[in-house]
């Protein structure tokens, strides 16, 4: 039973595999069209996008009830909106296929490529500094930054970030498994060539749609995303399972930050 297990988890979920049955080049456009939405609605100017991220400074001064809820509810909308896609496109059966039946195992790999990630993100960062591009951010005005300035901060900011790091994974993801049905099928007898270009592509177009006002540059967001995002398709590839992605990502970066907040 465990091998079998084991068997099914090397196997690329039913719905996005090369195999019947397979996501159709609308089910992909279902889900992609809702990812850009997310974005356009998030990710530019418009007065729905500025509602839900207001600058640090006003999250701060302002600390009221209303403005907690509208952090927090910023992160749970975006991700429900990228899940709603996912189960338009999918269906709740397609979309149960990304998260596998939890193992304790799945425990160490949180960790282990949680480290991994972390590692990655610090390599890819200096290998985003090495593009000759400079721009502007203000950084200190934001939500993210705001998150250091007292521990009631930290935990709002925190539990909003969870639902947006879901959110962005499931993303990732999706882009990972859509990039492997199109190698799988361009390159039929050249499997691991199809495999490097999956994660060529998915690695490409993650970093892409990452491009966000707090990291503008795509080619800087490339250069880093290249390396960054690679232990967290790893752990998915181990795993099957989102969760597990999210929290390799999420656990013992928002650990780092909480011990950085106590320490002053």
């Amino acid at each position: 039973m465990e091998a079998t297990k084991l068997a099914k988890r090397k196997q690329w979920p039913v719905p996005f595999s090369q195999t019947e049955p397979h996501f159709t080049f609308n089910n992909w456009l279902k889900f992609f069209s809702v990812v850009l939405f997310a974005y356009l609605l998030f990710y530019t100017r418009n007065p729905i996008g500025g509602f839900f991220n207001m600058s640090g400074t006003t999250f701060l001064n302002v600390a009221n009830g209303w403005t907690r809820a509208v952090v927090v509810f910023g992160g749970v909308l975006y991700c429900a909106i990228i899940f709603a896609g996912a189960v338009w496109a999918a269906g709740w059966d397609g979309l149960s296929q990304l998260f596998a039946s939890f193992r304790w195992r799945d425990i160490w790999y949180v960790f282990a490529y949680g480290i991994l990630y972390l590692i990655a993100t610090t390599l890819g960062g200096i290998l985003g500094d090495l593009v000759p591009i400079r721009f502007g951010v203000d950084f200190v005005n934001t939500l993210e930054a705001a998150q250091f300035g007292n521990l009631g901060a930290f935990s709002l900011i925190s539990f909003r970030a969870f639902f947006m790091t879901l959110a962005t994974q499931l993303t990732a993801v999706m882009i990972f498994l859509a990039s492997q049905q199109l190698f799988s099928r361009l390159a039929t007898k050249h499997r691991r060539w199809a495999l490097f270009l999956t994660y060529l592509l998915a690695l490409t177009v993650t970093a892409v749609v990452t491009t966000t006002p707090l990291a503008p540059h795509v080619f800087v967001n490339i250069a880093s995303g290249l390396i960054a995002q690679l232990p967290l398709y790893w752990v998915y590839r181990r795993s099957r399972n989102i969760l597990v992605v999210t929290l390799s990502a999420f656990i013992l970066m928002h650990v780092m930050i909480g011990l950085a907040v106590m320490l002053g």
